[in-house]
């Protein structure tokens, strides 16, 4: 009997992580920051840590400056945290297709405000134009992100703030 051997090429073109967020002290589940922040176990090379925790507070921040608990009037909020695309397959609609349906996912859970921290020009003229989402705050890379001198020269070239931008369900 001969022996049939199949192999699968699985490439990922994009992805979208997002999460309910909760006001703080509000979360269903109590996590502590310290089991978010073992890095012992997952080891960076010099200097990528730092860059990642400054980038974290960075939209942190942006969403303190937001308010969106209290000036939204929600318990909870659908928030987009990442919306990306791999560079060779740009500009097929990939991206507005997965926001498109975080947003049927969004109104079957009869959540009422999404949110996503957007932080490129292409990301934000896109849920702005294509979906309406309001433009709550902005931080400019330049002058509120601590590793703005080591990001790369392209990517400087598309992104010059990152935006909180909000979208009311009905």
């Amino acid at each position: 009997m001969a022996k049939v051997q199949c192999h699968f090429l699985l490439q990922v073109v994009g992805f979208v992580l997002s999460f309910i967020e909760y006001p703080k002290g509000k979360h269903p589940i109590q996590v502590t920051d310290k089991a978010f922040s073992n890095y012992e176990k997952y080891k960076f090379p010099f200097g990528v840590k730092e860059r990642l925790e400054a980038l974290a507070s960075f939209l942190e921040q942006l969403l303190v400056k937001g308010d969106l608990f209290n000036k939204f009037g929600v318990e909870k909020i659908w928030l987009i945290e990442i919306t990306t695309v791999h560079q060779d397959y740009t500009r097929r609609g990939i991206a507005n297709a997965m926001t498109a349906k975080l947003l049927t996912v969004a109104r079957d859970m009869k959540l009422l405000l999404v949110v996503s921290e957007s932080t490129s020009k292409f990301t934000q003229q896109s849920k702005t134009h294509h979906f309406n989402f309001e433009i709550v705050c902005e931080s400019v890379y330049a002058s509120d992100y601590a590793h703005y001198d080591a990001m790369p020269g392209e990517m400087k070239k598309t992104h010059f703030s990152a935006f909180l931008l909000a979208k009311q369900l009905d």
